[in-house]
């Protein structure tokens, strides 16, 4: 018991001066930090479910959570980029919806919940992955157009709607 909390002390010594770094660098190493947070929240979740008898597609909800924060930093500091999100999104979520639908139900017994299955696969990636991102504001403000609308569970009050900022 004392070795584990041996190493858990011992990671946490490391982790945390190197994560406040980070935080403070900002920019890409910021975004790419948070990408592996949404990756190993999303894999906690999905393990969660797989207790519970559900069978989610793991490589979409992973590869869409890692996937928030990068892209939530490209279109932040690029705004081409950002008017491309911006027109492509509503497509791009369509396609992901049919996408990690079709392949819940292509993998999933009738009998084994498939609907709960997909809510997992759909719901994991935007809990880990895209609230953190959109919640996460920098003073610094930018004329790059917000790709995506702001959700309001994942929008602080004091930040004013339609407004957009960059990464540092």
């Amino acid at each position: 018991m004392a070795s584990n909390m041996t190493q858990r002390v011992a990671f946490a010594v490391v982790a945390i001066p190197a994560a406040l770094a980070l935080v403070w660098q900002g920019g890409l190493p910021l975004a790419v930090l948070l990408a592996v947070v949404a990756w190993l929240g999303t894999a906690e979740l999905l393990r969660f479910a797989r207790r519970q008898g559900l069978s989610a597609f793991a490589p979409l909800a992973l590869v869409t959570a890692a996937a928030f924060p990068l892209v939530a930093w490209r279109t932040m500091t690029d705004e081409m980029a950002a008017g491309q999100v911006a027109a492509a999104w509503p497509y791009a979520i369509a396609v992901w919806l049919l996408a990690a639908l079709l392949a819940t139900l292509a993998r999933v017994a009738p009998s084994a919940r498939p609907l709960a299955s997909a809510a997992v696969t759909l719901l994991a990636p935007l809990y880990a992955g895209h609230c953190p991102p959109s919640c996460w504001r920098s003073a610094t403000p930018t004329t790059a157009p917000a790709p995506l609308p702001r959700l309001p569970w994942c929008s602080f009050p004091w930040s004013p709607s339609g407004s957009s900022t960059r990464w540092r």
